[in-house]
Formats: C-alpha cells, structure tokens, sequence
C-alpha cells in the first residue's frame, strides 16, 4: 500500500491543535462550591426547554428536595454523574426529591439521549441555551450537582464527580430530606477515603490549568500541569488521555503512545482513547489497525468531530487526498457547529 502525505494538506500536529481548539475538551476543577449562590441561599429558579419536553422547570420541585446535576457532553464525568444521580435517585422517597439534568450543549441531544437510554435515567433534561443559568450559579466545573433544601435553599454542592461521589450525594440527599444529620453524614464521608479524593481534585485542578494554558498556546506548560494530574491520580483515565492528546498534537508521538497504551490496559472500551490510539497507528504506518479501530468505532462514536478527523488522516496516508480533505472539512463542520469556544476560556 503506497503511503503519500499531500503538501496541501496540514500536519497532523497542526489538525489536531486546530480541531482541539474549535472542539470543546471540558475539564473538572477543584472546589464544592457556587461563585454565583452561597450555600444558603435561594437556588435561582429556571425554566428552560426540555431535552424531549416542552419546557422543564425549578417550579415543579416546589417544596421538594431539588437534586440538579448539571452536564457537559462529550465527558465521561458527566456520563456517570447522571448514571450515579439516576441510581442514587431511585432508592430514596420520589414524593420528596426531585432529579433533574441540565446542560448548555443543546446541540448534543443524541449524546445525551444515548447515555439516558443506556441507564434508564429519563428524569427531566432541561437545555440551557447560551449557558444562561449556568452563568447565574457561576459554574466552573463540570459536572456539577447541587442539591437544595425543601425551602429552595442551596445546601450541599459536589464539583466534578469521582466514584466516591455516588455515595456523597446519597448522603447529602439523605440530610437535605431530614434522614441524616449533617454530623451523621460528615461521620460516614470520613469513613471515605479523604486522601484518594483530594488527590482526584487536585488533578482535576490541573487538569484546568492545562486547558486554559492550551487554550493561550502554551503547550509546554500545559504538558507539565498535565504529568502532574497524572501523577495526583494514577489510577484516572482523563487525565492521561488529555496528556496524550496534546503530545500527539506537539508531535511527540512515542510518549503519546506509551499514556495510551497504558489507560487502555486498563480500560480498553475508552472511544476517546481508542481514537486516539488510532492516530498514533496512522503515524507509525499501521494503517490496517487504524482502520480495523475506526470502523470499530464509526457507528457508536459520540465525538464526530475526533471520529472525522481520524478518518481524514488515515485517508490521507493512504493517499486518498480527496478523501482527506473531505473529511477534514466534516470534522471542522463539526467542531464549528457546536458553537462552543475551548475550554479554560471565560463564558463553553
């Protein structure tokens, strides 16, 4: 098979950091709490459209316990946040707690339609156009649960979410509908494992730093945040899939290879990795096992935009450069139709 590159055609380092800049990459940060509302304080009321509904509204929690997870599309955390909030949901008093999701990536339905059917989690969905609401909690993290008081007031707030968080917000239900008292529940949370959860937030914090560093082009300092979120949490997948990421993009394909190798070890079923993986196969000319891994992934694939881009450079080493160039126009489609800036940059 003869492997030509097209000089009209950009580099794979200059796709990639142009796709990741148009493509949204939403990392967590460190921290429980709102900028916007003190816990305390009145939750601000919304009512916003639906994800299959007319419109879904604060109002109908009215004198209910309300547990609001709010997403972003395209981020594990998120899916297993609403995963987790769905179960947690299930085994409490329906009559006095509420569920409800929300997210601005209103052009992500059938990514979010997708996890729902996947976990049985149709609760109310509301769409947050232009990130509205979200700017009046003034979120910084993603996902982010809050839960309220049957007054309305805001009580407890978990930023980001780790697997330790399900049982959290369990708790945190518990107390808020009179179950539990607050010192019952911080008694249970320091039977948790303080150091391991610290560690995780420490790492999303970087792992933020890393994308506003990204976002202003500076890689370096960016791959440094990086290997330190890797270092607080080992055993995490995102991190090191971000780490990856920008190495392959920076052109330093062999430490790219070796983070890769290393999470899907562990966790083969990752798409974002998996894609990723694929490109490095592109590079190091294995070309029928970059195939063999995007037609795996081409029907099931959440990120079109990575999915397309992918293809474009495995077509492109093929030599198909038409192929290539129309593949790299539907991955830039993509990522300019979820008009959406990078992350780590001032209101997703």
């Amino acid at each position: 098979m003869r492997r030509t590159t097209t000089p009209s055609l950009p580099s794979c380092g200059h796709w990639l950091t142009w796709i990741m800049a148009l493509a949204c990459l939403q990392s967590p940060a460190f921290g429980d709490r709102l900028r916007g509302v003190e816990i305390g304080q009145a939750l601000p009321a919304y009512d916003c459209p639906g994800l299959d509904t007319d419109r879904v509204s604060s109002a109908d929690a009215a004198g209910t316990t309300l547990v609001l997870v709010y997403l972003a599309a395209h981020q594990e955390q998120s899916r297993r946040a609403l995963e987790d909030a769905h179960a947690v949901l299930a085994t409490l008093d329906g009559s006095r707690i509420v569920l409800n999701y929300m997210s601005a990536d209103a052009d992500q339905r059938d990514v979010f339609r997708t996890w729902r059917d996947r976990s049985g989690a149709y609760e109310p969905f509301a769409l947050d156009a232009g990130r509205v609401y979200g700017g009046r909690l003034g979120l910084i993290v993603y996902p982010t649960a809050v839960v309220t008081a049957p007054d309305g007031s805001l009580k407890h707030v978990i930023a980001s979410w780790t697997p330790s968080d399900r049982q959290r917000l369990e708790l945190y239900c518990r107390a808020a509908l009179g179950e539990l008292t607050d010192a019952e529940v911080a008694a249970q949370l320091a039977q948790q494992r303080p150091a391991d959860d610290q560690a995780r937030l420490r790492s999303a914090s970087h792992r933020t730093t890393a994308a506003i560093l990204r976002a202003q082009g500076q890689m370096d300092a960016a791959v440094q945040e990086l290997q330190r979120a890797v270092s607080l949490d080992p055993d995490g997948t995102e991190a090191p899939l971000d780490l990856a990421e920008i190495l392959l993009a920076s052109g330093d394909v062999d430490s790219a290879e070796r983070h890769l190798a290393a999470v899907l070890a562990r966790s083969e079923d990752l798409p974002r990795g998996q894609l990723l993986m694929a490109l490095v196969d592109v590079e190091r000319g294995r070309l029928d096992e970059a195939q063999q891994r995007l037609t795996t992934l081409e029907d099931s694939a959440e990120d079109r935009v990575r999915l397309h881009y992918a293809f474009g450079r495995l077509d492109e080493q093929k030599g198909d450069s038409a192929s290539a160039a129309r593949r790299y126009r539907q991955a830039a489609e993509a990522a300019l139709g979820r008009g959406r800036p990078p992350s780590g940059t001032a209101p997703r």
